[in-house]
């Protein structure tokens, strides 16, 4: 697990920035999301779910 930090938009394109805990593969060089939410940037917007998927990485190996 690694925390990383992103920033998404809603739907509504309401931005979304923080710091979430993901599972990271150091054979592939991926970090997968999963449920993860990002607090809203703005008072009073929808936070942002990332409901799945992945990120990867190729240069990044973490010992």
């Amino acid at each position: 697990m690694i925390s990383l930090t992103i920033g998404a938009n809603t739907v509504a394109n309401k931005p979304c920035y923080g710091t979430v805990t993901v599972a990271w593969n150091n054979t592939t060089r991926s970090a997968t999301f999963n449920n993860n939410v990002l607090p809203a940037v703005n008072a009073g917007d929808p936070s942002c779910t990332l409901v799945s998927g992945s990120i990867n990485i190729p240069g990044l190996q973490i010992l």
